[in-house]
């Protein structure tokens, strides 16, 4: 029991490590501000911020964060595969403000700042629409 315990808090440490490290990497290819990663990861203290910026203090992900970064993770990969042939326009995707309804108007990276995990799933789930609409054509 003791090693699936301890199976189960590597896997999750792993899944924290890979999935701040890759957020970090996705913010700065959308060119997101500092102070607008912090707000998306539920604002943490500027030390916490700075510590998992550097794979520290991965202790203080939690459930939720997790599944935003997640989320992030996800939109990141469909809009490599809507906009498969310009990542210049997947990355810049994000900070386009967009007349579709779900967004009123918003970027999708001011909309995502200005809702929950749940709502932010709503972009996932139309990029993926989006993913399927266009696999269909192939």
């Amino acid at each position: 029991m003791d090693n699936l315990l301890n199976s189960d808090a590597k896997h999750l440490y792993e899944l924290k490590r890979v999935g701040i490290a890759t957020f970090f990497r996705i913010m700065k290819l959308w060119k997101v501000s500092e102070c607008k990663q912090r707000k998306l990861l539920f604002c943490p203290p500027v030390e916490i911020f700075d510590a998992w910026r550097n794979g520290k203090s991965l202790s203080a992900i939690n459930q939720r964060l997790l599944i935003r970064l997640s989320l992030v993770v996800g939109i990141y990969k469909d809009l490599q595969i809507v906009f498969w042939s310009s990542t210049v326009r997947a990355d810049s995707w994000v900070s386009t403000a967009n007349s579709k309804p779900l967004f009123a108007g918003l970027s999708p990276i001011q909309w995502m700042l200005a809702n929950d995990n749940e709502q932010i799933k709503k972009i996932r789930d139309y990029l993926q629409k989006m993913v399927l609409e266009r696999n269909k054509n192939f």
